[in-house]
């Protein structure tokens, strides 16, 4: 128990392994919220509601080729380019609202959020070394945490408020990379 303990501290200790968390907080947050939020705003029938959340789904396979992309491009500029198409996404949602256009940025957000889970999941590995049991039970434990926050976040903004919300998220989650790739 109090080797546990003594580990747990050591990895809330490690300032690179806090920006891990902090960008793993905010990824299934921002699914959810996003998914959340267009649910309560979507004019359309409950039929057109699921084929949009379906449709977002195609982005995930993108989480297969994440391994690939990392041994190609580096884990660093992955999680740039995650990054990169989360704010596009967003950004596009809060200009673009026909259905059609809600369900290529879902697909580039999913896309997003597919790509970054298993590069931060490596990455966390990584700044771990032989803790990476523990440290991924941590990531586990924060990445539900967002999940599990967001819709009471969702019900008290309105869309464009969520939307800058998310976008603030991913802007900050640059910021964090930025500094990951320093330390």
């Amino acid at each position: 128990k109090s080797n546990f303990i003594f580990v747990m501290k050591k990895l809330l200790k490690n300032s690179s392994l806090l920006r891990c968390y902090a960008i793993t907080f905010t990824l299934l947050f921002s699914f959810v919220a996003l998914y959340d939020a267009i649910g309560r705003v979507f004019q359309g029938s409950r039929e057109e509601l699921f084929i949009l959340r379906a449709v977002g789904l195609v982005g995930a396979g993108l989480s297969l080729f994440t391994g690939r992309l990392i041994e190609r491009i580096g884990i660093y500029a992955t999680m740039k380019i995650g990054l990169i198409l989360g704010i596009i996404s967003i950004i596009n949602m809060a200009v673009f609202s026909s259905t059609s256009a809600l369900m290529v940025f879902s697909i580039l957000f999913v896309a997003s959020i597919s790509l970054l889970v298993p590069t931060v999941i490596t990455l966390i590995g990584m700044i771990a070394g032989a803790d990476r049991a523990k440290a991924l039970s941590l990531y586990s434990f924060i990445l539900l945490s967002g999940a599990s926050l967001a819709p009471p976040v969702v019900i008290v903004l309105q869309y464009d408020y969520i939307l800058q919300l998310l976008l603030a998220f991913f802007l900050m989650n640059m910021v964090l990379g930025h500094f990951l790739t320093k330390g």
